[in-house]
């Protein structure tokens, strides 16, 4: 038996289905199915730790009895995720009526990993907290990866109960730590791209207003992808790390909090909570100075573009934004793939915001595929003014932007700006703040059905990447031109210039909302009723 080749996406999924079936079938150990989904899945580490689950809970031998290919790759994994694999795969088979209460460690070394791996299988399996739990101060970091990267297994696995319980507690015993410093010191990875570097400007708001117990914030510095944003954001924070901390706050877009409230929160909460001060409180989190705006407006003015004039960015994610990526050198997809989207089915919007008198200027570098500037848009990434400060300017010059779920996209909000999220991916990291749109991608079936909102909301709301969709073979569907369309409609009857709120009336997207509501996620973001309506309304 040989990994799936060729063939349409569909019979792809088939195929991966199928081989996926054998293993799950109780008492089964077909090592050649095993083997062909570890080829197939070479490039991605996360689903090798879900393979050793699914096998070890249908009662076959876990990835390191297994010897051959997926035992050779599998040894050279990184350390925290040899560590996830030993918590689950012990895990997997308490769950099969082995009812040890101790973790086998053989093979972790000593330190936090390996005392944090058996406090969380004890809480797990007993559910209480074994005495080691005292002594997991210090350098955690690695502990909290490898613990961290079990979750997307277990919840892939169909182990939601349990997934969850694990992300509480993870959460509290961060809670226990970070309270325990004088700073929140967050690690170099939040300046690493534009993304997280919004998320940290999240956590210094959440610190400013008490939901975390140290009522300072600082950061390691390191490699800033973008200069000018992080020294921005930097200067909200203090300049100094104490030097006896022993807390780092790991960058990670999936983590949930404890706050001070004793509130249990995902991340993107945090961002939302942030994003209602910066443009309801009509205090941005960041201001540039008069004398970068007025550098920025001598550029837009080759293009005639001047102040006052209505800009609308955009930045459309597609593939090559990671090409030197590990996943792009095995496979053709990237390892964030889903999130991507296709310029050409934005045409008509871009031509609806020239036709209403704006000017749509595109974001992004020179992987993407190239328009070409013309009257009413500027192809911003291809031209010589390309810059870290310039992509700051634009976003805060911006009436509104239009983009995907990536790093750019949520850089707006810091200036209090509306944004009209399209092929938005993993339902659980929407904003649920007014001045959010978003238009989130359909999930498909092996037959062509549209997954029922119900089941995507509950059992698929935190897929983040399309070797998880093949796991359950489903694939996503990329926003219609006229869906894009109807969001940029709103966006130009409904988002204010002036005070940068999105005055979209919640009866129009009522039932969206209450669905949302009635549901795990318990979110009320803003959706396009037509879009909503085609594929979910009742």
């Amino acid at each position: 038996m040989t990994a799936p080749a060729g063939g349409s996406p569909e019979e792809r999924l088939r195929q991966i289905n199928g081989l996926l079936h054998i293993l799950r079938t109780p008492g089964v150990q077909d090592d050649q199915a095993f083997k062909a989904l570890f080829i197939l899945w070479l490039d991605h580490t996360a689903m090798h730790t879900l393979l050793n689950l699914t096998s070890v809970l249908a009662g076959g031998l876990s990835i390191d009895r297994r010897g051959g290919v997926p035992a050779a790759i599998f040894r050279r994994l990184p350390q925290h995720h040899v560590a996830a694999n030993i918590f689950l795969t012990n895990f997997a088979r308490w769950k099969n009526g082995e009812r040890s209460e101790s973790i086998d460690t053989i093979g972790m070394p000593d330190g936090p990993g390996r005392k944090l791996a058996a406090v969380f299988f004890s809480f797990m399996t007993t559910g209480t907290i074994a005495a080691v739990s005292t002594g997991i101060l210090g350098d955690f970091r690695l502990a909290i990866e490898g613990i961290r990267a079990t979750l997307p297994s277990m919840r892939n696995a169909g182990l939601l109960d349990e997934g969850n319980r694990l992300e509480m507690f993870w959460a509290a015993v961060e809670h226990r730590m970070r309270s325990a410093e004088e700073a929140l010191v967050l690690s170099p990875g939040y300046f690493l791209n534009v993304g997280h570097c919004v998320l940290a400007a999240a956590l210094v708001e959440t610190v400013r207003g008490g939901g975390f117990a140290p009522r300072k914030i600082a950061a390691i510095r390191g490699k800033f992808h973008n200069p000018t944003l992080s020294t921005h954001v930097l200067k909200r924070m203090d300049p100094d790390v104490p030097p006896n901390h022993r807390f780092g706050e790991i960058a990670d877009g999936a983590k949930s909090f404890f706050l001070n409230d004793q509130r249990f929160v995902h991340i993107m909460k945090v961002l939302s909570d942030a994003g209602r001060v910066w443009s309801e409180g009509r205090r941005p989190f960041v201001t540039l100075e008069p004398e970068l705006i007025e550098r920025g407006y001598a550029v837009l003015a080759e293009y005639g573009v001047r102040p006052g004039d209505r800009i609308v960015t955009m930045h459309v994610r597609e593939p090559g934004f990671h090409a030197d990526s590990v996943a792009s050198r095995y496979q053709d997809t990237e390892y964030h793939g889903m999130r991507n989207g296709s310029i050409a089915s934005y045409r008509e919007a871009v031509d609806a915001i020239i036709a209403n008198g704006g000017v749509v200027i595109r974001l992004g570098d020179r992987a993407m595929t190239p328009l070409g500037t013309r009257p009413g848009f500027i192809d911003y990434p291809f031209t010589e003014h390309k810059s870290d400060w310039m992509d700051i300017f634009l976003v805060s010059q911006c009436h509104y932007h239009l983009g995907t779920a990536s790093g750019m996209s949520y850089v707006p909000m810091l200036f209090g700006r509306p944004v009209a999220f399209t092929n938005y991916i993993t339902l659980v990291n929407i904003c649920d703040t007014p001045n959010i749109l978003t238009l989130f991608k359909p999930l498909v079936d092996l037959n062509g059905n549209t997954v029922p909102f119900e089941s995507y909301a509950t059992r698929f709301s935190r897929l983040a990447n399309d070797k998880e969709l093949e796991f359950h073979g489903i694939s996503h569907r990329i926003s219609r031109p006229e869906d894009i369309l109807e969001a940029v409609q709103l966006m130009e009857r409904h988002a204010d210039r002036e005070t940068g709120c999105l005055d979209l009336p919640d009866s129009e997207c009522r039932e969206a909302q209450d669905r949302f509501a009635q549901s795990p996620l318990g979110l009320r973001p803003k959706i396009p009723p037509k879009f909503w309506n085609h594929f979910y309304g009742r």
